[in-house]
């Protein structure tokens, strides 16, 4: 059938598809013709933008080469391969790529925004504001690049602790479709107003804050929930499945509803819900109404569990240390976010301490001198992970979501960070702005030997200190 009609009228219904988000049927039809063009840039790079938008960014980049072969000025290909090597991890080539699309297509604004976000998470967000700034300037207000380039530049300020600036752009992540917006209205036509000032919010009205992103985003992102509990608003959380119990304890004055991962709900449909915000939006209502994050406990685990756990763990008198060594997916850097197994047992080696397992992921791999808790990590409800985190004495672990409830707990942490680190940990701050007792330890370029030892040095200094006193390991 595709024979009957001309090749760019085929790329162009294959395009038509993919923006439809038909990706699947826009790889098909171009399935039908490549055999007879297989060398075609335009119809390589249509196929290519198919499979980048499934994720499958490494054959999309044997594609783009191929194209750029037939046509090494093609822009949009160069910018495409930028995104591709920048997705696994070949930050410099993302950049050269970024910098031929410019070449060739000087005032185009979308490269840009590609270079600017080869500078998020790489420990040096300054040098990327810039290529933000230039992407806003050639795009036209409102639209979803300049949004895209507002949400790129609002991470790397958070990254800075550019705290205050950084969260009134953090909006733009909405409006680009990086974060969710969700409607708790019946009608779509009007879907439930989002509360973007803290003194929009009054005692007779009614809110829905939900979730967004990973369990330690949400938990952290909820420090700030007191600025919305201070307005007398009714309240209603809408949050992460697995954490419904522990936030039922927390906060029992509040409705608390599980649903913030479900497309449809119906338990808001009877009711007179005035707003709705994200928890990420939560921190740039708390400055709003304050100068600093208030760093004070405030996730409750089960005492009754805990303390049933602490009897069995302190059994011999040391001081127990729960451990965690990996976090994190591909798309978050999780080959950041991990130490190998010579570096967990020089930590674990120590028989001064009891190491506890808090690692979730459950890959056959458990460290010498760590005792392993996969039922408990692993069960659907997360409030059996916060008793253990209380259970112990401290926390060590890389950058994951136990970082977050064991500082929402007022727990010490001692934090392994790794030099390319998200904008939560900063990039150079040592303790971090929503907890209490978190103390990072960072890594210098690839090596984590000085970190491990600056933590186990200030470990050993702590656990003495508060043995002594009688404060842990009885």
């Amino acid at each position: 059938m595709l024979e009957k009609v001309s090749l760019k009228e085929v790329i162009d219904h294959a395009q038509e598809l993919q923006r439809r988000g038909l990706y699947d049927q826009s790889i098909n039809v171009i399935n039908q013709v490549i055999g007879q063009h297989p060398d075609n840039p335009y119809l390589l790079y249509v196929y290519a933008g198919g499979l980048m938008r499934k994720g499958d960014f490494g054959t999309a980049s044997v594609l783009l080469h191929n194209a750029l072969r037939a046509l090494p000025e093609f822009a949009e290909a160069h910018n495409n391969l930028a995104v591709c090597y920048r997705r696994e991890y070949h930050i410099e080539k993302s950049r050269e790529e970024a910098l031929l699309a410019i070449k060739h297509k000087a005032n185009w604004p979308d490269p840009y925004n590609n270079l600017a976000g080869t500078y998020i998470n790489e420990g040096c967000p300054a040098e990327g504001i810039e290529y933000a700034d230039k992407c806003m300037e050639l795009n036209e207000e409102g639209t979803a690049e300049w949004h895209k380039a507002r949400w790129n530049k609002c991470l790397m300020l958070l990254e800075m602790g550019e705290y205050r600036e950084g969260f009134e752009l953090y909006e733009s992540g909405i409006d680009c479709g990086e974060r969710p917006r969700r409607n708790y209205s019946e009608d779509l036509d009007e879907p439930t107003p989002y509360l973007d000032k803290i003194s929009k919010l009054k005692p007779e009205h009614t809110i829905v804050v939900y979730g967004e992103q990973g369990m330690g985003d949400e938990i952290m992102f909820l420090s700030c929930l007191q600025t919305v509990i201070d307005t007398g608003a009714a309240i209603i959380l809408d949050g992460h499945p697995r954490m419904v119990t522990l936030f039922h304890r927390t906060w029992p004055e509040i409705e608390i509803h599980n649903t913030r991962k479900r497309d449809t709900i119906t338990w808001s449909l009877d009711r007179q819900i005035d707003f709705c915000v994200s928890v990420g939006s939560l921190p740039r209502l708390h400055l709003q109404a304050h100068d600093t994050f208030s760093q004070r406990p405030y996730i409750k685990p089960a005492s009754d569990i805990a303390a049933s756990m602490r009897r069995d763990l302190h059994s011999d008198g040391r001081p127990v240390i729960g451990i965690a060594w990996a976090g994190g997916t591909k798309k978050t850097n999780n080959h950041y976010r991990s130490l190998n197994k010579d570096m967990i047992e020089f930590i674990t080696c120590n028989q001064q301490y009891r190491f506890v397992s808090l690692q979730y992921d459950n890959d056959g791999f458990m460290p010498e001198g760590v005792e392993e808790t996969w039922e408990i990590c692993q069960h659907y409800n997360y409030d059996l992970t916060a008793a253990l985190v209380d259970a112990c004495d401290a926390v060590v672990a890389i950058n994951t979501s136990v970082v977050h409830l064991a500082g929402a707990m007022g727990k010490r942490v001692f934090c392994l960070t790794p030099s390319k680190p998200a904008w939560r940990y900063g990039i150079e701050r040592k303790d971090m702005p929503f907890y209490p007792d978190v103390h990072q330890y960072r890594q210098n370029g690839e090596d984590w030997k000085v970190a491990i030892i600056g933590l186990l040095r200030d470990l050993d200094i702590w656990a003495n200190l508060n043995h002594k006193q009688g404060i842990i390991g009885a």
